[in-house]
Parts: structure tokens; C-alpha cells; sequence
């Protein structure tokens, strides 16, 4: 694929990726090659890994992402899983912080989760 044209890529051996953690990148190409995600990676990067495996369509690490994002929503990540929501629009992930939101308005609006939401 990079050997033809001269692409600067195939003349150097390497190929950067710029939109994402080398950890994000190193955790989708080992999911490639075992269908498993670390734990840990999914609890520091889980946004940013859903956000390659939607750039890539790897359907299936989206759709990991996706739960482990709805099953630990709290007032210190919601407004990642609301932006995640807003860029990529994954229903399960919406419903959940849309009922998160619901349950807990009284402790959200009294936290400081208030402050990453922009008035428009």
C-alpha cells in the first residue's frame, strides 16, 4: 500500500499516527491480534480508544468501549461519555448518560460537572 508513489512512508519505514496516545494505538493493534482490551487502558483512555476504533470502524472495539464507558459512568467522567456522545453519537452510550444525568441531577448539578458543559 505505501510502496507506491514514493510515499515518504514507504521510503522511511515508518508511519506516524498523530491523533492518538501511543497507548491507544499499541492497545487497538494488540486487540487486532488477541480480541482482548486491558482492563487499564480502558479505564485511563476508554473515550480516546472508542474514538480510533471509530475513526478505523472496528465495530467490535467500539462496541467494548461503548459498554465499559456506560457501565462506569460517574460525575468525574460524564462529561467525556456526554462528548464522546456528541462527536460519534453511540445510542447505548447516550441513554446511559442521559439516565445517569436523571438519577443524579441533584448531586451532578451540585459538583463541579457543571463546568465542562458550554452555554450556547
Amino acid at each position: 500500500m505505501f510502496e507506491q508513489n514514493g510515499m515518504i512512508e514507504a521510503q522511511n519505514g515508518e508511519i506516524q499516527i498523530i491523533d492518538c496516545s501511543v497507548e491507544c494505538f499499541r492497545a487497538m493493534i494488540e486487540y487486532f491480534y488477541s480480541g482482548e482490551i486491558d482492563k487499564n487502558i480502558l479505564k485511563n483512555f476508554a473515550e480516546e480508544l472508542f474514538s480510533i476504533a471509530h475513526k478505523y470502524e472496528v465495530i467490535t472495539l467500539m462496541e467494548i468501549c461503548e459498554k465499559f464507558m456506560i457501565l462506569n459512568i460517574d460525575n468525574t467522567n460524564l462529561i467525556k461519555r456526554c462528548h464522546c456522545v456528541e462527536l460519534y453519537n453511540p445510542t447505548k452510550l447516550e441513554e446511559a448518560c442521559i439516565k445517569y444525568i436523571n438519577d443524579n441531577r441533584t448531586t451532578f448539578l451540585e459538583s463541579n460537572g457543571m463546568e465542562g458543559i458550554k452555554s450556547e
